[in-house]
């Protein structure tokens, strides 16, 4: 039977390992290494930090819902089918609603979930010429915020707004109500205001009083793809990349 192995032999035999190594090591470790840093690594970091700005840039107006964000939307929007709930009449466009909005000042935007209904909503506000403003919502808690809880737009002349009901807001079952006391507010400022919400939320609620209903579908996605390359063609300069000399070799990493 072989003896177990001692502890203090083995720390002894791993204190003259140490011992055994050289001051100053010359071996070299296998993988990849940086030999010449000619910036590449601060370029790529810059970058990102180019891309997070630009996107960040980019989420912060369309939550303010600037003058730029809606040209850029309306440069691109596609249109799609907006029909009124209830009605036995076709489908309208974009401007159909807007004017239906105009008409009414108090409209409900009816969307699946990933159709491009903000889009949607902001094409028809966008149609409308008045300023836009984009209404705060309770995001951590899935609710609307009490009237009285943020400041309505002032600008002197009418405007319309935008609110977009965060998904599962009807379980508080006040959404009614607080839709009620928003038309209020917004009539009482000469406003105009479009409430945007899921089918979910809208099946749950079936009708506001004040409010025209409306539904919008989806685009077309072929139509949607040909905008966009149509979009990308003429913010990049496809012609100086066409022309480029093809890499034909590549020195060795």
């Amino acid at each position: 039977m072989m003896a177990a192995p001692d502890p203090e032999a083995r720390l002894l035999d791993a204190d003259s390992a140490a011992d055994d190594l050289p001051e100053e090591t010359t071996a070299t470790i296998d993988g990849p290494r940086v030999e010449d840093n000619r910036g590449q690594v601060a370029t790529h970091v810059d970058q990102m930090n180019q891309t997070i700005n630009y996107w960040l840039s980019r989420y912060r107006a369309a939550l303010e819902l600037s003058a730029d964000h809606v040209r850029l939307t309306m440069e691109t929007f596609v249109e799609r089918d907006y029909r009124r709930t209830g009605a036995a009449a076709g489908p309208m466009t974009s401007r159909g609603a807007s004017r239906l909005l105009v008409e009414h000042r108090f409209l409900i935007l009816i969307g699946a979930a990933d159709s491009g209904r903000r889009s949607a909503a902001v094409a028809l506000l966008a149609r409308t010429g008045l300023p836009l403003h984009l209404l705060p919502v309770d995001d951590d808690a899935c609710r609307l915020l009490p009237v009285g809880e943020f400041a309505w737009p002032r600008s002197g002349k009418p405007t319309a707004c935008l609110i977009v009901v965060p998904p599962t807001a009807e379980r508080h079952g006040r959404l009614p109500e607080q839709l009620s006391a928003y038309r209020a507010e917004a009539d009482r400022h000469a406003g105009h205001l479009v409430v945007l919400m899921d089918r979910d939320t809208w099946q749950a609620v079936e009708s506001v009083p004040g409010y025209v209903a409306v539904q919008v579908g989806r685009p077309n996605p072929h139509e949607m793809l040909r905008t966009l390359l149509r979009d990308q063609e003429q913010r990049w300069d496809t012609g100086r990349f066409l022309q480029e000399k093809r890499v034909t070799s590549a020195a060795p990493h």
